[in-house]
């Protein structure tokens, strides 16, 4: 088994992780549940969710991603790194998106709840926040980190240029910094080899770096000329994660 250092955080990760984007929609929770025995056995570590998972769903269903991890965890939490994500919409109110502090910290709270425990080891801001506003959301997340409910924060899907401004303006203001680059990262999307901020090792680190495969839409699992389930949400705005 390859395991690796998590960037500076001083972690100990199998050189794969296990993405749950698709577990309650496309994945129902008794194969789910399977998928995580699995790559469990197989000495897979860190488990990546997010509080909007599954993508595609509705309102209605997010959150049951979170769910399912977390029923399958109890009892073991210990022996995994367990990552989520926030800033997603959540809702058809004003306030259950973006990165405002009432969001943040309701979102953080309930991603513990359905996960069943009382810290996640990354929490990661996604696309959506703009670099001012991610800045501000720093202090948030520092207070979330403070509090125990996460352990490091990291990026999803970020833009190069905005990632080197926000840690550009970590360093002035003195906030937390980011330990870890989630991005695009397969055959079909390959933004990254242009703009891969990443590779400053000093900063997020190679290391840290957790490349998407776009949902396994190319592990052969689908076949040719079929259209496969979709992974963006009908009628919510914001969801560019794949």
């Amino acid at each position: 088994m390859q395991y690796r250092k998590f960037g500076n955080t001083g972690l100990t990760v199998w050189r794969l992780t296990l993405g749950t984007m698709t577990f309650g929609l496309q994945t129902e929770e008794e194969v789910s549940r399977s998928i995580m025995d699995r790559a469990a056995d197989a000495g897979v570590n860190f488990i990546d969710t997010a509080n909007v998972y599954p993508l595609g769903s509705g309102f209605d269903l997010v959150g049951r991603t979170e769910e399912i991890v977390g029923r399958w965890l109890k009892g073991k939490r210990d022996n995994f790194i367990l990552a989520t994500k926030a800033v997603h919409e959540m809702g058809p109110l004003s306030w259950q998106k973006s990165a405002s502090k009432k969001h943040l910290l309701a979102e953080i709270d309930a991603s513990l709840k359905r996960l069943g425990t009382d810290y996640v080891d990354l929490i990661s801001f996604t696309t959506t926040t703009t670099t001012r506003r991610s800045t501000r959301c720093s202090a948030r997340w520092i207070h979330i980190v403070k509090s125990g409910r996460a352990r490091y924060i990291g990026v999803s899907n970020f833009l190069a240029y905005r990632l080197a401004r926000a840690i550009g303006r970590a360093d002035v203001l003195h906030t937390a910094r980011f330990v870890s680059v989630q991005p695009r990262d397969n055959l079909l999307f390959r933004q990254i080899e242009r703009t891969a901020v990443a590779r400053d090792r000093g900063r997020s680190g190679r290391d840290s770096l957790q490349p998407a495969l776009a949902g396994g839409l190319l592990t052969g699992k689908h076949s040719y000329g079929a259209t496969p389930r979709p992974l963006h949400g009908s009628g919510r705005q914001g969801r560019r994660d794949v």
